[in-house]
């Protein structure tokens, strides 16, 4: 029996949730998550019938790639002794992105290699 989180995906080979499968072997089997999502993260525990009842829990995190947007996207042009106005904005990503700002071959104006 495979759960995931509380509810039932599985029962001795029949499927219940179609996003899963399993391959089979002598000694038990093992659950397949295809192209797995961040709707697949959560708890899935595999449980064995027996005179004593037994059962395994994986905890399942989905990594997905940061997007992120810039503006400028390209090159930023500014007169001597005005302000420049970067910005990086995090569209997506799991775990949350942490956003850090550097200067090529240069510390930062505070002094700091990054901020």
């Amino acid at each position: 029996l495979w759960k995931k989180n509380k509810d039932i995906i599985a029962v001795a080979s029949q499927i219940i949730d179609k996003r899963v499968r399993l391959d089979e072997s002598p000694n038990g089997n093992h659950l397949v998550i295809g192209q797995a999502g961040p709707a697949d993260e959560g708890v899935y525990t595999c449980q064995v019938s027996a005179y004593t009842p037994t059962q395994l829990s994986h905890t399942v995190r989905i990594r997905v790639k940061p997007v992120i947007s810039t503006i400028p996207e390209d090159v930023l042009i500014v007169n001597a002794g005005s302000q420049a106005t970067l910005v990086c904005n995090i569209l997506a990503g799991t775990p949350t992105p942490e956003v850090k700002w550097r200067r090529k071959e240069k510390k930062m104006p505070t002094g700091e290699e990054e901020i």
